[in-house]
């Protein structure tokens, strides 16, 4: 039995309870504490089983926790660590929490093996808490409390190219003929009652999968008909085949039948309708007229092909023959194929040149790892920036990556287009090597610190990225003299909030008063060691808050949604942190950025980060500072989760910003600021 879908209850193990014990020994009448250590409650872990296509077991076992850690005991005796427990879900597996329905983690990719729950940590024994003055403490620390959640499991399967169309289109016989699937197949509707995998076998390549999934009806996006529970298994594809009765042998209209479809996949998903996908127009042998295509469905599919380019045949013809499927290029014999990425560029850069009324126009190549996309495809970009050009009129391109991939021919390629550079490096090479490996497990700090010495030697000067974790945030010092040492251009610190449940974060997310603490102890080695020198980029813009101008960047600012993303599907969203249904706002090959940036929902949504504050955030006397902070990181409240981090840097950096402004007002030069500051002893 399939079942891809489940609700469960987790939680790990408490941690055991420190021990309250003295000595007792011959001729020792007053020993002192020798309470133990409790043990570990143990973790919830979540791991990939390559044996498992369903969560049908999750039906009947509901429960799952781990072993508590056992209390400490005499003779500073440690109490054992409670056990793991280990929860075994196919790939795929898509993990959320039940109540707000945020995902937590998908149990895809790299993601084999995720410690989801940890167990609480045992407490003291009472040993730990003698003092000169209290030679036979009578208190143990009690372990950590057990974590617990309510969970969704939701299964999207795995696979490169996924079958849509209505039921008893052909489908599954489809699947079938280009894979080994067996899947049952008869002349009525819904034979596929559920998904079905199959994979294509090509010489010289690892082949590619293909996903079959039950036929779909109009409603199905609003839970109609048996579509709508498996709509989800088509969101990892990458190409849709979009499978089509030409002669209409159910009495329906064919072409109607494509617009349906794609309404629905739209509904369900814009970014799933966006991607690149092929029409196979099925049955076309029954409309036949003397042995050519001349009648109204084939031009009617062909209309309808304007952003997609088509590829028409009867099922027994089929065959994919692109199996690189890199960006995913896709195709029928003797069809047409479609590169979406490269038309999506085109008409972005196009459109924005079109659209532009200021003297520059910045592009910012981003998200995941753009670099992967080839030193080819930004030679191609620049070709076209270059065709589309307006007098007067300048280009801004900047690059955003994790520094892996470059080499002397990207530094080349760089430095000759005027491209500005920032690479992610996470304070220290300890903390950044724990994060930051290869697929091979491998650390990247050293070859990271290679390539952006290979930049400099371009001339070009990176600016780093670096993400704000826990324990980053504990290392301030460390990590400024790290970042110092590289000589580059903006130093970007990104704090990581990543939301589990309401006001609750991930474990590797910073707290506020971590963040708080980090920023006043960086700010103190920026002014004195540091500027002006070294660019910190949130403390320039503060300082230009504070000499009277406007922060540009747009968490600070009072509204926002004035920068877009482009998705290279063509998909256009609010902001790089809401590229999601909500935030969708079309496509770029049917709506113009000019209309996007216009659009009700665009200016509502970059009005709410002003007109959502917190009667906290009206009242607070630094409001113009942050303007309550990236939308990202509010809380259903409406207050951001790093505030109370963010209200102690402000009360620190005060005084100091006020006297910096002042000085650089009378005209003292720069880098005498910093010695004004200590003698007058603001820090």
């Amino acid at each position: 039995m399939f079942a891809d879908r489940a609700r469960i209850y987790v939680r790990s193990g408490k941690g055991g309870d420190g021990h309250v014990s003295f000595r007792r020994e011959k001729y020792v009448p007053n020993g002192g504490p020798d309470g133990g250590d409790g043990g570990r409650g143990g973790d919830v872990i979540f791991e990939v089983d390559e044996g498992l296509n369903t969560l049908i077991d999750f039906r009947h076992v509901r429960k799952y926790k781990a072993v508590d850690g056992e209390e400490g005991g005499k003779k500073n005796c440690r109490g054992k660590d409670g056990s793991d427990i280990v929860i075994k879900v196919p790939e795929g597996t898509v993990i959320k929490e039940a109540e707000s329905g945020q995902v937590i983690v998908d149990m895809s990719g790299e993601n084999r093996h995720v410690v989801l729950l940890k167990g609480g940590r045992g407490g003291n024994g009472n040993q730990h808490y003698a003092t000169s003055t209290m030679q036979a403490p009578k208190y143990a620390q009690p372990g950590q409390p057990a974590k617990e959640l309510e969970l969704i499991l939701e299964l999207k399967v795995i696979a490169d190219v996924g079958l849509v169309g209505f039921p008893n289109v052909g489908k599954s016989t489809f699947l079938s003929r280009v894979t080994n699937a067996k899947p049952k197949i008869a002349n009525y509707h819904f034979t596929t009652l559920n998904p079905n995998l199959g994979v294509v076998d090509l010489e010289g390549t690892g082949g590619f999968v293909i996903a079959d999934i039950p036929g779909l009806i109009e409603g199905a996006s609003e839970g109609i008909g048996l579509g709508h529970e498996f709509l989800r298994h088509i969101e990892r594809t990458k190409v849709i085949i979009h499978i089509v009765d030409a002669a209409g042998t159910e009495g329906r209209d064919p072409i109607a039948d494509i617009y349906a479809i794609n309404k629905e996949l739209e509904a369900y998903n814009p970014e799933i309708a966006g991607r690149p996908q092929v029409i196979a127009a099925n049955k076309i042998d029954a409309i036949y007229q003397d042995g050519t295509r001349d009648n109204e469905v084939y031009f009617g599919i062909r209309q309808y092909a304007e952003c997609f380019e088509l590829a028409m045949g009867n099922v027994d013809d089929v065959q994919l023959d692109d199996p690189n499927l890199g960006y995913r290029s896709c195709g029928l014999r003797n069809g047409y194929k479609y590169l979406f990425a490269e038309k999506t560029d085109e008409k972005m850069i196009s459109d924005y040149f079109s659209s532009v009324s200021y003297p520059v126009v910045s592009f910012v190549w981003h998200g995941g790892e753009p670099t992967l996309r080839g030193l080819d495809f930004y030679k191609k970009a620049v070709e076209i920036q270059k065709k589309y050009a307006v007098e007067g009129v300048e280009c801004w391109n900047n690059l955003q990556t994790n520094g892996l991939n470059l080499n002397e021919e990207w530094c080349a390629f760089l430095k000759e287009n005027s491209f500005d550079v920032g690479v992610s490096i996470d304070g220290m090479k300890a903390i950044h090597d724990e994060y930051r490996h290869t697929a091979n497990g491998e650390p990247t700090y050293d070859l990271i610190k290679k390539n952006i010495e290979c930049l400099q030697s371009y001339g070009i000067q990176p600016d780093l990225l670096c993400t704000v974790s826990e324990e980053v945030a504990n290392h301030a010092y460390s990590v400024y003299n790290n970042l110092k040492h590289f000589r580059n251009g903006w130093v970007q610190f990104i704090p990581i909030v990543n939301f589990i449940g309401e006001g609750e974060v991930s474990e590797e997310s910073v707290k506020p008063e971590s963040y708080g603490k980090f920023l006043c102890e960086m700010f103190k080695l920026w002014v004195t060691r540091g500027f002006p020198d070294f660019n910190i980029q949130l403390f320039m813009e503060l300082l230009n808050v504070y000499m009277g101008g406007n922060a540009s960047l747009c968490w600070l600012q009072e509204t926002c949604g004035s920068a877009l993303v482009v998705e290279s599907d063509g998909g256009i969203y609010a902001c790089d942190h809401f590229v999601n249904k909500e935030h969708y706002r079309g496509n770029i090959q049917n709506i113009s950025l000019a209309q996007a940036i216009n659009s009700e929902q665009q200016m509502a949504f970059g009005n709410a980060k002003r007109d959502a504050l917190s009667e906290r955030c009206h009242s607070c006397r630094y409001l113009r500072l942050c303007n309550g902070g990236c939308q990202k990181d509010r809380m259903q409240n409406k207050e951001n989760f790093l505030c109370e981090g963010y209200l102690a840097f402000f009360e620190y950096s005060e005084r100091a910003y006020l006297r910096i402004a002042e000085l650089l007002k009378s005209g003292c030069p720069p880098y005498q600021v910093a010695e004004k500051l200590k003698k007058e002893k603001l820090l």
